[in-house]
């Protein structure tokens, strides 16, 4: 399908133009849930605090607890549940296997969820569960990502139902090569930095079908492997058409004394259908990249000196500046529409012309760590040791009180 994003009216594919105001149509990408809903950052990418319902964790924030539709998913005590929000009512919905055996507790596991199933994981992917919402058991991938050595999972990003991750080594890690006394001599790369053949790969959880993205490529003077690095932003974010990730590129040919070759990092955008691959401006620009709306198909940047937010629409090409609140170095969701920000204690939304709005205050102080949709924010509003007790709260569409609350005992949660 096509959209005119002037009158918001689609046309199927044969149209090219709107037969109403005569723009030209645009390709209408819809995706049902995407990494992007739910990113969270802080400016200029430092952090969230980890906390109950997010940890940050290989370069980006990770949840253990999850909202999708009208339902918050959690693991507790070694099983998969769902609560429905506001009824309050809770469903099992799977024992979690394997557990013990790939060395992982429920500490260290996480949650995706979409419209097809629920995607259980750990930051290394040596735990990966896949359980469709139509069937009662899961699909086991934990030995689906495969590691050398000298490889780590140093990025991971779910969009929809593919897996992106990087698998990154040793010079992703230091950003640097030291040459051997061959290399000095032959003034190339050594082959065996070349050969751990660092690459991106994806996972659909539906098929069970994985494929290689991009991988390190060795051209005498010039070597490039992606990269976990987060200098230029956050890294992997993209959807089933493009990917943003970051790569180093080791160039020795400007090398004078020849004992080390320091890493560029350059971020790039590439296309999944065309394979087509380019760099996005960054520090010639004096951009930093924040990250793909995979909603959206745009690229947002963070102008360091004027503190400007810049839009790139990838279909159209069109770039767009727009001012943002001098508070959004605080704690922040922000999706490419709307920003938020939550200090454990109030949740405000922040405006394009500096002004900010407080909607949430909870009263009593949280981990700072939060989950939003497009219909809920859900906060941790107080943790009672005494009782053994922790009770969240959920605000429906920008309510000033919670529109329901549940309370867990913590013996039951992830740690």
């Amino acid at each position: 399908m096509k959209i005119c994003k002037n009158c918001q009216i689609e046309f199927d594919e044969s149209h090219n133009f709107c037969s109403r105001c005569g723009s030209k149509l645009e390709k209408n990408v819809k995706y049902e849930t995407l990494g992007t809903e739910y990113f969270q950052t802080r400016y200029p990418n430092i952090p969230l605090s980890s906390g109950r319902i997010a940890q940050y964790k290989s370069c980006r924030n990770h949840f253990k607890r999850f909202i999708y539709d009208d339902y918050h998913y959690y693991i507790s005590e070694m099983e998969l549940w769902k609560e429905e929000i506001p009824t309050g009512e809770r469903t099992l919905i799977a024992t979690l296997d394997n557990i013990e055996k790939t060395h992982h507790d429920i500490s260290s596991l996480f949650l995706f969820v979409n419209k097809d199933g629920i995607i259980v994981y750990s930051e290394n992917l040596k735990y990966l569960y896949y359980y469709p919402h139509s069937s009662e058991s899961g699909i086991n991938y934990c030995d689906k990502v495969s590691t050398t050595e000298t490889q780590i999972v140093s990025d991971i990003y779910i969009s929809d139902n593919l897996i992106f991750y990087c698998l990154a080594s040793e010079p992703s890690v230091f950003n640097e090569v030291v040459f051997d006394e061959h290399s000095k001599q032959s003034k190339q790369i050594p082959i065996s930095i070349a050969q751990k053949n660092s690459k991106i790969e994806k996972l659909n959880v539906i098929t069970g079908e994985k494929e290689i993205i991009f991988s390190s490529i060795y051209l005498g003077d010039i070597y490039i492997e992606p990269t976990m690095t987060t200098s230029n932003g956050y890294g992997l974010s993209g959807n089933r058409d493009y990917l943003a990730f970051s790569v180093n590129v080791y160039n020795i040919s400007s090398e004078t004394d020849f004992d080390s070759c320091e890493a560029k990092d350059t971020k790039v955008l590439l296309n999944l259908n065309t394979k087509e691959i380019k760099i996005l401006p960054t520090d010639t620009l004096g951009r930093y990249f924040l990250f793909l709306d995979a909603r959206r198909n745009q690229i947002w940047y963070v102008d360091m000196e004027q503190f400007k937010h810049i839009r790139y629409d990838i279909e159209t090409g069109i770039i767009e500046e727009l001012e943002h609140s001098d508070k959004f170095d605080l704690h922040t969701y922000f999706d490419g529409v709307d920003a938020y920000y939550y200090n454990g204690y109030q949740c405000s939304k922040l405006f394009r012309n500096g002004s900010t709005e407080e909607f949430i205050n909870t009263e009593t102080h949280g981990d700072e760590s939060f989950f939003k949709t497009d219909k809920w924010i859900m906060l941790l509003s107080d943790t009672n040791t005494f009782f053994r007790q922790e009770t969240y709260l959920y605000f429906e569409n920008g309510a000033i009180s919670p529109t329901y609350r549940s309370t867990f005992t913590l013996t039951e949660q992830v740690i």
